[in-house]
């Protein structure tokens, strides 16, 4: 499963770049983060999260692949029948405003595979629900 977003955000991009890379502001737009703690340094940055989605706790894995941050934001995360790819990037569209673009490819295995033939409009609600957290955070500094 693939998808494409995209979402402006009334911040000059320095701006937006620097929230953004800020690992210790992640629970203040990231819906349901309970814990973030990084695990690994090299060859990539790797952190593990806690979830709460609804009644459910999960843990995943993420993977900072390449970070060249406005152009490039690249992450890979994993859980239990779970691959996803999300390569994100931010553009000067003015002075005072920024787009953020994110691209995401799932990858499922066993059970998930399953489960989401029933759930991919939620995976994508919850991507575009993280986008638009992010926008109000930076917009109401």
């Amino acid at each position: 499963m693939k998808y494409k977003l995209s979402i402006t955000i009334q911040k000059p991009i320095k701006e937006v770049v620097k929230l953004y890379a800020n690992r210790g502001l992640l629970s203040q737009w990231q819906p349901g983060l309970m814990n973030s703690k990084q695990i690994e340094n090299y060859p990539h940055p790797k952190y593990t999260h806690q979830l709460a989605l609804g009644r459910r706790k999960i843990i995943l894995t993420e993977s900072i692949l390449r970070n060249d941050l406005p152009e490039h934001y690249d992450i890979h995360f994993e859980l239990k029948g779970l691959n996803s790819h999300v390569y994100n990037s931010f553009e000067e569209t003015s002075a005072q405003t920024t787009r953020w673009h994110c691209e995401t490819t799932y990858h499922f295995k066993g059970l998930m595979k399953i489960i989401s033939l029933f759930n991919k409009s939620s995976l994508k609600k919850q991507s575009e629900m993280i986008m638009v957290n992010f926008k109000r955070f930076v917009e109401s500094r």
